[in-house]
């Protein structure tokens, strides 16, 4: 996993994200705020690294963990908002050289800290990791010259995975990214459990599942997301045994009991009783 700033060092000594940590933050602001606020919901914007290469696994596992990613935010209470590229999983920029980046914070970063001492190498991993130019890499539109942007040199230089992660080639996939994106935007718009709901973790001390339960006027959605790329079993008992439809693939499911997942896996049930309770 992707790693984070350092307290001292700050971007320039990352350090690995801790789901459990994660977890407990977005469990402070759902219910801290709860019927008071709104809250927003964001994974990036133009000044973080890319979510899937922060949170996720952006080589053996991009799709997986780029959709799950999605998920377990679009399900929660607030208003999401789609940084540009994130919706095909678009990962870090990959640069390997200092001149091939263009923010003045990286540019500054790396003169102060070569001269107090760290290594090119160091910094360069570094910032591989979280500068800002990340974000910033033009949105990878085909396979065509510079990512199908421009027939002139970018400002930036377009990320080296442009040819395998493009918006044609996502959007042709039955069971692609954008397709979850579109299949989320909808649920929320069809389901007011999702805007109004109550939010409540569950699973809590477990270290790599992030699980929480929504209810609202009879309806019950439990979301359970991995956020690691080994399968395990989660024991059930925290969740209250569930039937109901999985949301994501349609089909009926049952929460009881031990729980087989997969590599960043996302499972939601949705129950509407038949009367509250």
């Amino acid at each position: 996993m992707t790693k984070f700033r350092d307290e001292r060092l700050g971007k320039c000594k990352p350090k690995h994200i801790d789901p459990f940590g994660l977890k407990t933050v977005f469990n402070k602001w759902q219910t801290a705020l709860g019927d008071h606020a709104w809250n927003s919901l964001f994974w990036g914007n133009h000044d973080l690294p890319r979510a899937v290469s922060c949170y996720g696994n952006d080589t053996g596992y991009r799709a997986e963990s780029a959709k799950m990613l999605a998920t377990v935010l679009h399900l929660m209470k607030g208003t999401y908002y789609i940084y540009q590229g994130e919706e095909i999983g678009i990962t870090n920029a990959g640069f390997t050289n200092i001149s091939q980046y263009r923010d003045l914070e990286t540019l500054n970063f790396h003169q102060i800290q070569l001269t107090e001492g760290m290594s090119e190498g160091d910094f360069l991993q570094a910032t591989s990791a979280n500068s800002r130019d990340n974000a910033r890499t033009p949105l990878q539109w085909s396979d065509a010259a510079n990512a199908g942007v421009t027939t002139a040199k970018p400002w930036i230089a377009v990320n080296k995975n442009y040819l395998q992660v493009n918006v044609k080639l996502d959007f042709d996939k039955p069971n692609g990214i954008f397709q979850r994106y579109q299949q989320l935007i909808k649920l929320r718009k069809e389901l007011p459990i999702i805007k109004h709901g109550n939010f409540k973790l569950i699973a809590e001390t477990h270290p790599a599942v992030f699980a929480y339960q929504r209810e609202y006027e009879g309806q019950t959605l439990v979301v359970i997301a991995d956020f690691t790329d080994q399968p395990r079993q989660l024991n059930a008992g925290e969740i209250a045994p569930i039937e109901g439809w999985d949301l994501i693939t349609g089909n009926q499911r049952r929460i009881d009991g031990e729980i087989s997942r997969s590599r960043y896996q996302t499972i939601t049930v949705y129950k509407k009783w038949s009367h509250r309770h």
